[in-house]
């Protein structure tokens, strides 16, 4: 089952599944918002024909949201010839996939600074 990071006896302890899990959502969200609403926007409300959702883009980023929330409730391999992922993708993600990166990185800064306040703050577990 996958936890979510936290502090015990002082030391910062996150799973590779929740890596997992946070790059497929900062994956879906990246696509969704710009796919599903920035390109529809633009089309809808400036008259761009040009600006076209990619709905197989679109497709992935639902598929890869569920495989990332499967996470939560039962480790599976993360089936990297039929989702997107940072190690190996297509070229149509080339451009696409450092974005992602970016937003992953910022999201795991996050994460660790909310764990390093707990450890400033004295508010790791002592006990199993």
């Amino acid at each position: 089952k996958l936890k979510s990071p936290y502090v015990l006896f002082n030391k910062i302890f996150i799973q590779e599944s929740f890596l997992s899990y946070v790059w497929c959502m900062s994956f879906s969200l990246v696509v969704l918002y710009e796919d599903a609403i920035v390109k529809r926007s633009r089309r809808e409300i400036l008259g761009d024909q040009e600006e076209e959702p990619d709905m197989m883009k679109i497709q992935e980023a639902y598929a890869l949201w569920a495989y990332g929330v499967s996470l939560i409730d039962n480790y599976t391999e993360w089936n990297k010839e039929l989702f997107p992922n940072p190690e190996y993708y297509d070229e149509r993600y080339e451009d696409l996939i450092p974005k992602i990166n970016g937003v992953y990185l910022a999201a795991m800064c996050f994460i660790l600074a909310h764990e390093f306040a707990h450890l400033e703050l004295e508010h790791s577990k002592t006990d199993i």
